[in-house]
């Protein structure tokens, strides 16, 4: 449902920050959302995000897709990016990983929608 400024009420933004010096970022709690969106920072020093996720274990594992296959999103500085349902399905927690460490603190804002 749109609200008066046609945002869609049902959508969840989180934030999850990769330290300087590091390539991993905290994690959040989807609460079994699906991710459908992210938006990178102004600056980033990597050029590929992947992610790592967890259902209830503690034990964080790379995210791969039906074919094995570790889902990797080239990124761009400062925009929207859409998530396909096809190359990620929900789950409990996950984590932003860079390709390389960044150089100061990142922010991603992540778009979830509950399903």
């Amino acid at each position: 449902m749109l609200n008066e400024n046609n945002v869609n009420e049902n959508l969840i933004q989180s934030q999850v920050t990769i330290p300087s010096g590091q390539t991993t970022s905290n994690s959040i709690n989807t609460r079994g959302a699906s991710l459908v969106a992210i938006d990178t920072p102004s600056v980033l020093t990597g050029a590929n995000i992947t992610f790592e996720v967890t259902n209830n274990t503690g034990v964080f594992k790379p995210y791969v897709n039906v074919s094995g296959t570790v889902v990797t999103i080239p990124v761009l500085v400062d925009q929207h990016i859409g998530i396909l349902s096809t190359d990620f399905v929900p789950v409990e927690e996950l984590k932003i990983v860079s390709d390389l460490a960044e150089a100061d603190d990142r922010v991603f804002i992540l778009t979830l929608r509950p399903i």
